[in-house]
């Protein structure tokens, strides 16, 4: 399984250290050693969405979407879907 390092051996934070900002984003963590996964959510069913995600003491390794590797960090997410954010413990 893809990401099973955060889905199935990670620990869950919801939002704890996870700074968003976005109209009808939501963002939520899960921790392993000195990775951290945020899934990013547009929960707007019609628009695509601007973000930003930071955490305190990570740097932003690579981002991922079903189906797409290849991905953006930054650019605007589109409407009800997912994106997974991996940072790196500085």
């Amino acid at each position: 399984m893809q990401n099973a390092i955060f889905f199935r051996r990670g620990t869950f934070i919801d939002e704890e250290g996870i700074d968003v900002k976005g109209d009808d984003i939501l963002a939520k963590g899960f921790i392993n050693g000195n990775k951290l996964g945020v899934v990013v959510w547009n929960q707007h069913v019609t628009e695509s969405k601007n973000y930003s995600v930071s955490v305190a003491g990570y740097k932003l390794e690579s981002a991922e979407e079903p189906g797409n590797k290849d991905v953006n960090a930054s650019s605007p997410l589109n409407p009800n879907s997912l994106r997974l954010l991996v940072y790196v413990k500085n």
